[in-house]
């Protein structure tokens, strides 16, 4: 473990650009009007990444920002459920 966080820094920059890419692929999805379907390993893969880096606040932030839990997590949940 470095303890200058230079590789943890690389390494949450590296997840967060594999968020980016996640996000536009299954729920921030443009110029279409049918969604992909929902895949519950993207939601063991975003969360197996957040806990190897501790849940850091920037992927955090981004999580929210582009409205994951909205518009992937719940909207599939609340289909689901009724």
């Amino acid at each position: 473990m470095q303890m200058d966080g230079s590789n943890g820094e690389a390494n949450g920059e590296e997840f967060v650009d594999e968020l980016q890419l996640l996000s536009r692929k299954h729920w921030l999805v443009e110029g279409t009007k049918k969604r992909p379907k929902f895949q519950p390993k993207v939601v063991d893969q975003i969360f197996q990444g957040l806990s190897e880096r501790s849940f850091t606040l920037r992927e955090l932030v981004f999580l929210d920002q582009s409205q994951y839990l909205e518009k992937y997590v719940g909207s599939w949940y609340f289909l689901g459920s009724g």
